[in-house]
């Protein structure tokens, strides 16, 4: 994905090599991305800590509180819907910090019938890099759309009434 440096270069530190694992985000057919599972990557220093991590997934619904209420097993924090086209939030929990976006999508992918799909991203948990991801977010989901064969439909500008107070005891990690 093709996405402005300055807007994710806070979250990666000075001096460290770090090394990318995974599917990266080319442009991939439908079939293509369903022949290998999604895409996504994560970057990673010598000792595994993690930098960052983006990954893509079919979800059943638009609402970005429930796809954050998905659960994994952690205790979600800070959690704030962000203002823009798209489904979207920033919250931590015991692993990172995380935004994510909800995209709908004319055409289901992965072999699944969901009509939506969420981009997320992971980093650190400082209110920093919290507020770095959310600048990201709006970027990325326009990048994400450029290699993403879902033909994206009109985005849903309405918030869940729920999007203010998801459950604390079950949240996404990844």
């Amino acid at each position: 994905m093709k996405i402005d440096k300055s807007l994710y270069a806070p979250l990666f530190p000075g001096g460290k090599t770090l090394s990318e694992r995974g599917a990266a985000f080319i442009r991939m057919s439908k079939e293509q991305i369903s022949a290998r599972g999604g895409r996504g990557c994560t970057y990673r220093d010598n000792d595994g800590k993690l930098y960052l991590g983006v990954g893509e997934q079919p979800v059943d619904q638009d609402d970005i509180s429930k796809f954050v209420k998905a659960p994994a097993g952690s205790d979600v924090r800070d959690y704030d819907p962000i203002n823009g086209p798209y489904q979207e939030a920033s919250w931590t929990d015991d692993l990172g910090g995380y935004v994510a976006a909800i995209v709908p999508c004319s055409i289901p992918m992965l072999e699944t019938n969901s009509k939506w799909y969420a981009l997320s991203i992971q980093a650190g948990s400082s209110a920093a890099d919290v507020r770095t991801l959310r600048k990201l977010i709006g970027p990325a989901v326009k990048a994400y759309l450029a290699v993403t064969p879902c033909q994206p439909t009109k985005p849903s500008t309405s918030r869940s009434p729920e999007a203010s107070s998801p459950s604390p005891s079950k949240a996404r990690s990844n």
